[in-house]
């Protein structure tokens, strides 16, 4: 159970900053190209992309026709997330676990695409119109989904056979080395205040250009996420869930850093608003013990680091 809740977090971790703003038009999505959606998916054009980069896209589509009582609303969206892992092995356990604790929820199906370890599944979700899916290329799971408003319960026959097409895009693309090279990079991220989090080896991934992590297996999980901010700055000494603040006026007037938190993991949350744009840090520890005072350091100084660059 233990391995699950972690493999959990980091399919979470992956899609953390899944926001609706359109991307910076100079990026693209390399996991698959928007113009094969919109091939495959015709119904929903004119789709757009949401969200590209390393390790993760994201795409909408909808399309509006008629007036009146003969209008007529599609819409859709698109996910497609990578994740890298040490060695096959390790992919093939995570996906396992995953796997175990996803068929008691869902009727699992086997997702037959070229190059897919053999426990690679997809379901639907009784009642809504989608399609979820996690499999094993090599050393990298890729997971995501396809959500439709189209009227009907289930995904259609033929709109299941294009999303598998567009996965057999992405399962080629994911085998690259060019695509585990691409995602171990993070721009929010330096190593030097890494290594004092961090007290042996760890991993670094990039999704896409908002989101990225850090983590040394199920000990330790640093994640990084870019968005519009969806809080106000806290006022107080705790904030909603008990957590202590304390404010980093390095940071500018909305720099925070809340620690000690009551209830949950033991964790510690920086965040910091700069041009309309809202900077967080989660680190999440697997023990009991709080985030210690280099830890607690070395995220300031992590943070402080990309603070000083804008």
């Amino acid at each position: 159970m233990a391995r699950f809740r972690f493999a959990s977090f980091f399919l979470f971790a992956a899609s953390a900053a899944c926001f609706a703003t359109p991307v910076n038009a100079a990026e693209s999505c390399s996991i698959v190209t928007l113009e094969a959606v919109a091939e495959k998916l015709p119904d929903y054009q004119p789709w757009t992309l949401l969200a590209g980069g390393p390790g993760r896209c994201r795409f909408q589509g909808e399309r509006s026709t008629g007036r009146g009582r003969t209008a007529e609303y599609r819409s859709a969206s698109l996910s497609v997330t990578q994740q890298f892992f040490d060695s096959p092995k390790t992919a093939a356990s995570t996906l396992k676990s995953v796997k175990a604790e996803m068929e008691k929820t869902y009727t699992l199906h086997p997702l037959n695409i070229k190059g897919s370890g053999a426990d690679s599944f997809a379901y639907q979700p009784n009642g809504v119109s989608s399609f979820h899916w996690h499999a094993q290329i090599g050393n990298a799971l890729l997971s995501g989904s396809f959500i439709t408003q189209k009227g009907q319960e289930e995904v259609e026959r033929e709109e299941v056979d294009a999303i598998l097409s567009l996965l057999q895009q992405a399962a080629a693309q994911t085998a690259t080395p060019e695509a585990a090279a691409q995602t171990q990079q993070c721009p929010y991220f330096d190593v030097t205040p890494l290594k004092k989090i961090f007290t042996g080896k760890f991993n670094v991934q990039q999704f896409g250009s908002d989101s990225c992590m850090a983590n040394d297996g199920p000990k330790t999980v640093l994640v990084f996420s870019l968005h519009k901010p969806i809080t106000l700055p806290q006022t107080g000494q705790t904030d909603h869930e008990g957590c202590q603040i304390e404010k980093l006026p390095e940071l500018g007037e909305n720099g925070q850093l809340h620690t000690n938190c009551p209830g949950g993991k033991k964790r510690a949350k920086l965040s910091f608003i700069r041009d309309d744009m809202q900077y967080e840090y989660n680190l999440v520890l697997a023990g009991s013990a709080e985030p210690n005072t280099q830890q607690k350091s070395a995220l300031i100084g992590l943070a402080k680091t990309y603070y000083d660059k804008r």
